[in-house]
């Protein structure tokens, strides 16, 4: 049948439809979900319509060039897998291709895609920690839940200069939790 989406079911269409089959496609990463998205309403035709800064910003990634660049300068890039599935569901085989990281990303810590444990999950965890990453990366907020040195909370940083020293000052977390950062 025919999905109609509008901005008042758009939330409750995706974690109800469309999330479970991309999730559920795991014999080809949720390319095919995606591919039928696509289809539907090009990622062409949603980039079109947004403001160019904000593509560039936030749609646009490195280039090699820039990596190379940042490397030089001494910057560790990580890895964060091969397709940007959910690894939980994943065969150890898929797994193994999935985390196994380029020559030049190799020991440097490992950031989980969406990195909730559900998204995660413990043979994810643990290949992390036999393939020789020194440690892993969620994405999970650091107040409550258990972490490790293969499950550490991170944090999106973001575009604009006064959230981002909301973010970093530490006012954002204090705000939400009631109490200071944790002391490392």
């Amino acid at each position: 049948g025919v999905i109609s989406i509008n901005d008042e079911n758009r939330a409750q269409i995706w974690e109800e439809l469309i999330w479970p089959a991309f999730v559920g496609d795991v014999e080809h990463c949720g390319q095919r979900v995606l591919a039928a998205c696509d289809n539907a309403y090009s990622i062409d035709r949603i980039v079109a319509s947004l403001p160019q800064e904000y593509v560039r910003e936030r749609l646009v990634g490195v280039s090699s060039e820039e990596c190379e660049e940042m490397r030089l300068a001494g910057w560790k890039i990580g890895y964060h897998t091969r397709s940007h599935f959910p690894l939980a569901g994943l065969s150890r085989g898929c797994l193994e291709e999935e985390l196994v990281p380029p020559e030049e990303m190799r020991n440097v810590c490992f950031s989980y895609p969406y990195g909730n444990m559900k998204e995660v999950g413990e043979a994810a965890m643990e290949m992390v920690r036999s393939l020789g990453y020194p440690c892993a990366v969620s994405n999970t907020n650091a107040a409550g839940g258990a972490h490790s040195i293969w499950f550490l909370p991170r944090m999106s940083v973001p575009a604009d200069k006064f959230m981002l020293h909301f973010e970093l000052s530490g006012l954002k977390y204090f705000i939400k939790n009631r109490k200071l950062l944790p002391v490392a």
